[in-house]
């Protein structure tokens, strides 16, 4: 063999070991899309079950749902999954630990799909803490001081959700099973539990402040992280609990008022906001919180119907951000990034596509999904105050997306910008998301008749719909009507700082229960000699680790649990 065959051939096997996910991603979801077609023309759903054990009138089983909901949600997962691949093969190349990032993020896919088709709640704790544990992985990754702050934030808020989710273990105990697709099980306390654990991981007010800190990770988590994988996976819960039985009228309350809580305050931070990649992170925030507000009012299809919009279209505005960054060499500032566009014309365009989405201009998907939700609005007997909170903050999303785009295409270029032509692979994932940005709300909303719902508003309401784009260029062509600078909207009613400074509150609390990670309440040396002999005895006498004198204690204890076990299953 020739030394140009040889370079040909490890250039190639070199290549397939960069894109081997990427097209695993692909075939996949062709076959999910297949079956998600056969699924809908026969009208099928399946549920498999497999029973571990029984002790008395409680069944231990695992239990996976395929319906059209699940598939059609994989389906957008895997997609954009393959085209954030497909683009961290380039942005992640210099890295040298690049496999160590593409297994981490290959992980982080597998956990949301074993959640998505999760049918019973061992399932649900298998996908729900492989997401957490991945993605404090993948935050951290460039373990920098801001990196390593916000991913122990992110990983402490969805610890608070996992504590909410395990106390639900309590009633399905009660309730004799534990799975989570029968209307018969699904209790008040399960679906109240279940669903306040779902607003810290889909990062509801005041469960907020993780979402931008969590910006300190790559872009190319940050694209899966915001589209469709982790803020969406509290949204997919509260929408497959809604669609067992409904949601109780006090769970609606609480949806509501932190529904459009967050998405006023996403809205409004964003406007002060320099930084490119946590602006979108903001009006990700937004979008959840309409999301959220839309589960409150019973419109549980029209909420999933937006959350597919909303994973195409947020995905390339993050691989937008991300091409921005290598061009001008890691600086997120948008006052140092103004006229960027008229040197990268190509991503600029694609970046208009999915800023138009963001807006919810006409022919594109989210005009199908922001504007129905909208209307259904003022159809419904909901408060006037939510209502004013929730259309101010989409006329926000109109104001900084007008900011931004006016900075990026006509501000003065600072900074120097790299020279090197970029492949053109690169673009690959930016047609394929621009395509489905533009036409999947279409198609959609023509397969499944779920998402369609019909409107009666008057013609005041409907104008002031129409009105929120010029209203927002008013806005920002009127500058005097907003300040320049607000501490209290900007950090979110405070809650960035009060999270900055979340150690502060929690010392006294760990101070007093560090005992509790030595074994089972074993007291340390100090608080050993303060308590009366007794004491001493009885935790001398049931610690864990077991001392070399407890050794036998304590594998009696073990037999004993497993003889009752094994008698009584």
């Amino acid at each position: 063999m020739s030394l140009f065959q040889e370079k040909a051939q490890s250039k190639f096997m070199m290549i397939k070991s960069y894109y081997r996910f990427s097209v695993l991603m692909f075939f996949i979801s062709v076959f999910l899309l297949s079956n998600l077609f056969l699924m809908v023309k026969n009208n099928n759903s399946f549920i498999i079950e497999m029973n571990l054990m029984s002790v008395s009138t409680l069944t231990f089983s695992l239990a996976v749902i395929f319906d059209w909901v699940s598939l059609l949600f994989s389906f957008h997962v895997l997609v954009i999954s393959f085209s954030v691949f497909w683009f961290a093969r380039f942005y992640m190349s210099g890295d040298i630990f690049f496999y160590r990032f593409i297994w981490l993020l290959m992980l982080f896919v597998i956990s949301m799909n074993i959640l998505i088709f999760s049918s019973s709640l061992f399932i649900l704790f298998l996908g729900w803490d492989g997401l957490g544990v991945t993605s404090f992985a993948l935050i951290i990754y460039y373990s920098s001081k801001e990196s390593l702050f916000a991913g122990f934030l992110t990983l402490m808020v969805n610890r608070l959700g996992d504590i909410l989710i395990i106390s639900s273990v309590v009633w399905f105990i009660q309730e004799g099973s534990f799975l989570t697709n029968n209307m018969s099980f699904m209790t008040y306390s399960i679906i109240f539990l279940l669903s306040l654990g779902a607003l810290t991981k889909s990062a509801q007010y005041p469960f907020s402040a993780w979402l931008p800190a969590a910006m300190a990770a790559p872009t190319p988590v940050s694209a899966l992280v915001h589209s469709s994988t982790l803020v969406t996976a509290g949204v997919y819960l509260v929408i497959r609990l809604s669609m067992l039985s409904g949601l109780p009228e006090s769970v609606n309350m609480i949806l509501q008022f932190c529904g459009a809580l967050t998405s006023f305050l996403g809205g409004i931070a964003a406007l002060f906001e320099n930084d490119l990649k946590k602006i979108i992170a903001l009006s990700t925030l937004s979008q959840l919180g309409v999301m959220i507000y839309c589960l409150s009012l019973n419109l549980t299809y029209l909420s999933f119907f937006h959350l597919l919009t909303h994973a195409t279209f947020k995905a390339m505005l993050f691989l937008c951000a991300g091409m921005i960054l290598m061009a001008s060499y890691g600086i997120q500032d948008l006052r140092l990034l103004g006229g960027i566009g008229k040197k990268m014309p190509l991503m600029m365009c694609f970046m208009m596509i999915s800023s138009f989405c963001l807006v919810a201009l006409p022919f594109t998907n989210a005009f199908f999904t922001k504007h129905l939700i909208l209307e259904m609005m003022m159809m419904s007997m909901t408060n006037s105050v939510f209502i004013l909170m929730f259309y101010m903050g989409s006329i926000f999303t109109g104001i900084y997306v007008i900011r931004m785009l006016k900075i990026l295409h006509w501000g003065e270029l600072i900074i120097k910008i790299n020279e090197i032509s970029f492949n053109k692979l690169i673009y690959l994932p930016f047609v394929f998301l621009s395509l489905l940005s533009v036409m999947s709300g279409k198609l959609l909303s023509g397969l499944f008749m779920e998402f369609i719902n019909p409107v009666f508003i008057t013609p005041w309401a409907w104008w002031g719909f129409n009105m929120m784009i010029p209203l927002a260029l008013l806005f920002i062509i009127i500058p005097v009507m907003l300040p320049k600078n607000s501490v209290l909207l900007s950090s979110l009613f405070f809650l960035s700082p009060i999270s900055y400074n979340l150690k502060k509150f929690n010392y006294p609390i760990l101070k007093s229960t560090n005992n509790l990670d030595l074994g089972w309440m074993e007291p340390s040396v100090y608080t050993r000699n303060s308590l009366p002999s007794l004491f001493n005895f009885y935790f001398n006498l049931f610690s864990w680790p077991s001392k070399l004198n407890n050794s036998f204690l304590m594998s009696m204890f073990f037999i004993v649990v497993l003889i009752y076990l094994w008698l009584y299953t």
